[in-house]
């Protein structure tokens, strides 16, 4: 799959979620009742503007990603076709890290009315920066942990939302 496409995809995707949480959040907003509309951090608006956050990243990812993506000819060097077909299989690969993500993206939204969310979170962030390059250990375990809370802090303390605490544990 080339570089192009494969921005295009990802950017695509990203901007299909965008609009799914602007929906949601545009529709909580306006359901609720006209006393509870005056704070602009009810989930409604915090979610509105998150996600229209989100498409503005995906249009301007999708923007310069396919601009950078120009189409050029690999030619292997002598006695280096090894190489070449690593390469490929690393482009070919690229495809198949969109249906990873998205994948756990659909395990963590299972997961987070089973266990709760600081559980699911801790799992779905392990996992995904593992996918997306981070290699160490340490490195994922400090992400990981230094990422939860950012969202803890952002979602649960400042913004107010109260996250399932997941029914297995119960």
């Amino acid at each position: 799959m080339s570089t192009r496409r494969t921005v295009m995809i990802e950017s695509g995707a990203v901007l299909v979620l965008g609009a799914i949480g602007l929906w949601g959040g545009l529709h909580s907003y306006l359901g609720m009742d006209a006393r509870m509309q005056s704070s602009m951090l009810k989930p409604g608006i915090y979610v509105s503007v998150l996600s229209a956050g989100l498409m503005l990243t995906a249009l301007i990812y999708g923007y310069l990603g396919v601009r950078a993506a120009v189409p050029r000819r690999v030619e292997a060097p002598a006695g280096a076709a090894g190489e070449l077909g690593e390469a490929a299989g690393q482009e070919s690969w690229a495809g198949g890290i969109v249906l990873v993500v998205f994948g756990l993206v659909a395990l963590y939204a299972f997961l987070i009315s089973l266990v709760g969310y600081l559980p699911a979170t801790l799992f779905f962030l392990l996992a995904q920066f593992r996918v997306l390059g981070v290699r160490s250990w340490p490195v994922n375990v400090a992400l990981t942990i230094a990422a939860t809370a950012m969202l803890y802090v952002v979602f649960i303390y400042y913004g107010g939302l109260e996250f399932p605490h997941g029914g297995l544990l119960d």
